[in-house]
């Protein structure tokens, strides 16, 4: 069953006088369970953190 998981981040600022700002990324999976999808999207999503920084706040399922 394809899954979409919203992963909901926060992307530092790139000036002093800024703030971060809240974004979003969707994943899309074909994983057996939620938690596997919810893991998956986590890892993928930790991997872009090191690269850009930032902090994510949530992970959901979308079901729109």
């Amino acid at each position: 069953m394809e899954r979409i998981i919203r992963v909901s981040y926060v992307k530092p600022a790139t000036n002093e006088n800024e703030i971060g700002l809240e974004k979003h990324r969707d994943y899309y999976t074909n994983t057996d369970t939620l938690e596997q999808a919810i893991e998956s999207a986590r890892t993928e999503m930790l991997k872009l953190i090191a690269k850009v920084g930032g902090e994510i706040i949530s992970i959901t399922e979308d079901n729109t």
